[in-house]
């Protein structure tokens, strides 16, 4: 057996992050040297469609996290394992730090062998027929997992061979009006995906969608955005009722994802009208807050009065 070492992660456990992989991206931006990497996640506000049954964000936090940490963050996704294996080896020889999906059912986790979930794990090393992981949710310590057991959980469908690669050195921190730049840009893109979010909640309504609604992603976003827009980070104390605007749509979206995870699992039931007229409401509240940020940074504002 292999002793697992490897650098020790400042961020760990369940911290308030929106996902696996933002929590995963935060521990590894610490390592190198980004302050409050926490609050660095993004900014990305948007809709895409994931699959039938999932609506997630505008998926471009990495691209804002890169340009607020000064970190070349890049994706990559490997369906063959000895492509992906090779291709891993070569970033961390490259003194790259990778995070890489799994799936729970395959690792230590509340979900082992009962649930297929999409996961991240900070990869620190191949050693012969083990590698070795850590685990910022549930087990943050270095240690190693059996090399066929990674191959398995790398290629679970719910995990795809997907992963991020991190480089780079941080240098001076970005001026904070890269924050407001960022939303700024961020305000059309989410304006035309609003479209996406209608379209979902047409097919709710309808019946397209199946029975188990996954949300969670567009909650994680608007938690990341909140903390990204929060003092110190944002602009100035005056982006504090921004923040508490991004944060009350978060509370409300983890919600309604809640409910429908529990209806789905059988401890709870949420019927498929009221779930319509929640994210119609949902999309009402997003649209209004577009509106209102808008108008304000068009006219030079930095922040609402």
């Amino acid at each position: 057996m292999t002793t697992p070492t490897g650098p020790s992660i400042v961020i760990r456990g369940q911290a308030p992050f929106g996902t696996c992989f933002m929590q995963a991206v935060a521990a590894v931006a610490t390592e190198h040297g980004v302050p409050d990497a926490a609050a660095r996640l993004g900014p990305s506000w948007g809709f895409r469609r994931v699959a039938g049954h999932r609506l997630g964000g505008g998926e471009r936090w990495l691209a804002g996290t890169a340009r607020l940490t000064g970190l070349r963050l890049q994706r990559f996704a490997q369906t063959d394992w000895a492509e992906l294996a090779q291709a891993e080896r070569a970033a961390l020889a490259d003194s790259a730090q990778l995070i890489v999906a799994v799936d729970s059912f395959d690792i230590e986790s509340p979900y082992r062998d009962h649930e297929h979930l999409t996961h991240a794990l900070v990869l620190h090393r191949y050693a012969g027929d083990e590698v070795v992981v850590a685990d910022m949710t549930n087990r943050p310590e270095p240690h190693s997992l059996p090399l066929h057991v990674y191959q398995k959980t790398r290629l679970s469908p719910v995990a795809g061979g997907f992963g991020i690669v991190c480089r780079g050195v941080v240098g001076v921190p970005p001026p904070s009006d890269i924050v407001a730049d960022r939303l700024r840009a961020e305000l059309p893109a989410h304006r035309g995906e609003l479209a996406v979010l209608e379209q979902f909640i047409t097919d709710v309504r309808e019946g397209r969608t199946g029975p188990d609604v996954d949300i969670a992603d567009v909650a994680a976003e608007r938690l990341a955005l909140s903390q990204v827009v929060a003092p110190p980070n944002g602009p100035d104390d005056r982006w504090t009722p921004v923040a508490e605007a991004f944060a009350d749509l978060s509370h409300r979206w983890y919600i309604v994802h809640a409910m429908a995870w529990a209806a789905t699992r059988g401890t709870g039931t949420l019927r498929p009208a009221r779930l319509v007229r929640m994210l119609t409401d949902l999309a009402t509240r997003e649209a209004d807050l577009n509106t209102r940020l808008s108008a304000i940074m068009q006219v030079g504002s930095p922040c609402p009065r």
